[in-house]
């Protein structure tokens, strides 16, 4: 998720820098297209957010590990280091470890960029509250219901639309239109974990999206899988890239055939696997969409 999320605001940028370069009215600030510089920036942008992501990672699951609520998961669920033994206070120094490298980077990254970058971050720390907040402190963002749209302003607009400003100085309505389609396919990829663990989620008094809405977080699933290959099939189709249309269509087929449904009828570890990883497929998937509409211009 934190690569497709960074790689389609670099695919973004590209394509932005490419455009502008055909229209003069059009002005960008930053390192040309492709260069040292601007490969070295991408970079850091990427080992922040993965830095951000696997430490939400570890907090999550020592916050969920304290709280009891990974005690009793049922058989499909994957085992979680707190809850088979590991020490909550180890993990959560390697959360913290992780997030102290990820600022650092990040800062990094700002003062190498130059002009007007510093207001990023401001939305790294803003980033950074959404991964620690998420599972931690009086009121979780997962147990209130919010989930779905933090992922979406996590990995759609700070990680696409933050990371072609980082490289470009602007953000682009391209840039929005693929945060909405990365952010909505991330936000799916965590719907299915939330509908896995819905009943036991309820049963330790995590109130989840999927445990609020029931039976209708599969529509909701759908709906946010469909999005994506959407945005990225109109891009494909006005850009007249093929290759983009192509993807999209790979990109739609979790909508189409909705391995949820399927899973919850298995109800075994190995459909929970196949929907997860279906949906995990799909942000590279409308990433490398993204890239060759950018290789078109």
């Amino acid at each position: 998720m934190s690569v497709a999320s960074v790689g389609s605001g670099a695919a973004s940028a590209l394509w932005f820098a490419r455009s502008c370069e055909l229209d003069p009215g059009c002005r960008t600030s930053g390192p040309q297209p492709e260069s040292a510089h601007w490969w070295l920036l991408t970079l850091l942008a990427l080992l922040v957010a993965l830095l951000l992501q696997i430490a939400a990672n570890y907090v999550d699951d020592a916050a969920d590990g304290l709280a009891g609520r990974d005690s009793t998961r049922f058989k499909a669920a994957p085992r979680r280091l707190v809850a088979r033994g590991a020490d909550p206070r180890r993990v959560l120094r390697i959360g913290i470890v992780c997030t102290a490298v990820a600022c650092s980077l990040g800062v990094l990254a700002c003062a190498l960029a130059g002009g007007s970058r510093w207001w990023l971050v401001l939305l790294g720390a803003v980033c950074v509250l959404a991964a620690w907040g998420y599972s931690a402190g009086p009121r979780p963002l997962s147990t209130g219901g919010w989930a779905p749209l933090v992922v979406v302003a996590v990995f759609g607009l700070a990680g696409v639309a933050g990371t072609q400003f980082l490289l470009t100085g602007a953000v682009s309505m391209g840039a929005l239109m693929q945060a909405l389609a990365q952010g909505c396919a991330c936000a799916a990829v965590l719907l299915v974990n939330d509908i896995r663990d819905a009943a036991d989620d309820a049963a330790h008094g995590k109130r989840t999206l999927a445990v609020r809405l029931g039976g209708g977080a599969g529509l909701l699933f759908r709906l946010l899988a469909f999005i994506g290959p959407l945005v990225l099939a109109v891009q494909a189709v006005s850009m007249r890239s093929w290759p983009a249309l192509a993807l999209a269509v790979l990109a739609g087929v979790p909508a189409v055939w909705d391995p949820v449904r399927h899973a919850r009828q298995a109800g075994t570890r190995r459909a929970w696997s196949l929907a997860l990883g279906m949906m995990c497929a799909v942000p590279p998937v409308l990433m490398l969409g993204l890239w060759a509409i950018a290789a078109k211009v």
